[in-house]
């Protein structure tokens, strides 16, 4: 059966609240924390607050910064494995954060939730065109996934901006 427009303008409504909703549990969920986005946070740091090349200067130079203590002893980075677009995502993030390791992975949290919600909007909207019978299923699917949530959101890997770009 068919759906009318107004029922499918509902179905998708009550997608993306369910969506940011579960989102917003997984941003603010304890745990999830990976180094990763000490590392985004770090490099990002490197660049707006000490203004050097993450590219070139290793983070060990900079042993007093507050985003060290998230790598434990002997766990810090070499120079920076990310793209330079990547770098310039964190900038803001950072900029933002200031000099809390709190704001800063919640920033990361942020940004993460934000670039998810995103990728089911454009999951929906791209599939409306390619197989519009498959677009609830499919927005469900990616949007509720609790592996999803917690990859891309609580652990904010670098992937689901990546994602977002693709799509």
């Amino acid at each position: 059966k068919r759906l009318e427009r107004a029922d499918v303008r509902l179905l998708f409504g009550v997608t993306l609240c369910f969506t940011a909703l579960f989102g917003l549990v997984a941003c603010f969920a304890p745990g999830g924390m990976t180094q990763e986005m000490f590392q985004y946070g770090l490099y990002g740091r490197m660049v707006a607050v000490y203004h050097v090349n993450p590219f070139v200067v290793a983070p060990v130079n900079f042993p007093h910064d507050i985003l060290q203590r998230g790598f434990g002893k002997g766990g810090m980075p070499g120079i920076s494995p990310f793209a330079p677009a990547w770098i310039d995502f964190c900038l803001p993030v950072v900029l933002l954060a200031r000099n809390s390791v709190a704001s800063t992975l919640l920033g990361f949290r942020v940004f993460g939730l934000v670039a998810h919600l995103l990728n089911t909007v454009l999951l929906w909207c791209i599939l409306a065109k390619l197989r519009p019978q498959a677009r609830i299923a499919a927005a469900l699917f990616y949007g509720w996934n609790p592996l999803v949530l917690l990859i891309s959101v609580a652990g904010m890997h670098l992937e689901v901006v990546t994602l977002l770009l693709l799509l």
